[in-house]
């Protein structure tokens, strides 16, 4: 039997008429309806289907994929892969929250034009959304208080909002550990700690 001929700048995951062979129309389709899935139940595809979809909505046109091989194996599937790798994290929350940092910061903020799913994994990218990361997640007096913490106080009727408040509190118990006036604040730490809260780690606060 001859061997078939390969047709010369033909893409494999196209048929013979230029449209997306089986295997890839039904990855097409996963990818146009990735929000469908609950993020806490996303994979790779996902990620890749909400690029496409942001680039979609900030270009208004297509990305266009690159059609060759199997699509679990494309190079955009490889570039997700890289990017979680460089990233140094397989949590999908994680990932898309730097996709969505790299549109607001570069794609958007800069108005820059992508060719490639390669430029998520350009290491300057990464490094400053990691920067960013750790910026916010310190805490300073004016932190607002986590949502499971701020509802004891409002239970507890204290107008305590911020790690600044606690720290206010904790200062006058200590100067003045009897004073009755302080109960509803003894309690409010009781009830914190009962929920995970480390008193000492106000001794952290920055500002």
């Amino acid at each position: 039997m001859a061997a078939r001929k390969k047709v010369k700048g033909k893409l494999s995951g196209l048929n013979a008429n230029g449209k997306p062979n089986a295997y890839w129309r039904r990855f097409k389709e996963r990818l146009d309806t990735y929000s469908d899935t609950p993020l806490d139940q996303w994979d790779e595809e996902h990620l890749l289907g909400h690029i496409l979809k942001r680039y979609r909505d900030v270009m208004d046109i297509d990305f266009s994929l690159s059609y060759s091989g199997p699509p679990t194996k494309c190079k955009e599937m490889y570039c997700i892969r890289r990017m979680m790798f460089i990233l140094g994290t397989e949590d999908v929350k994680l990932s898309k929250e730097y996709i969505d940092f790299v549109f607001e910061t570069y794609i958007i903020g800069k108005k820059v034009t992508i060719h490639s799913v390669a430029y998520f994994f350009t290491s300057e990218f990464i490094l400053k959304f990691k920067a960013e990361r750790r910026r916010k997640s310190k805490i300073t007096r004016a932190s607002k208080l986590p949502d499971n913490y701020q509802l004891i106080a409002n239970t507890l009727e204290l107008d305590v909002n911020t790690y600044g408040d606690l720290i206010f509190a904790k200062i006058a118990i200590d100067n003045d550990p009897d004073n009755e006036d302080y109960s509803q604040y003894k309690t409010l730490f009781v009830e914190m700690e009962k929920s995970g809260f480390k008193l000492n780690s106000l001794s952290s606060v920055e500002g």
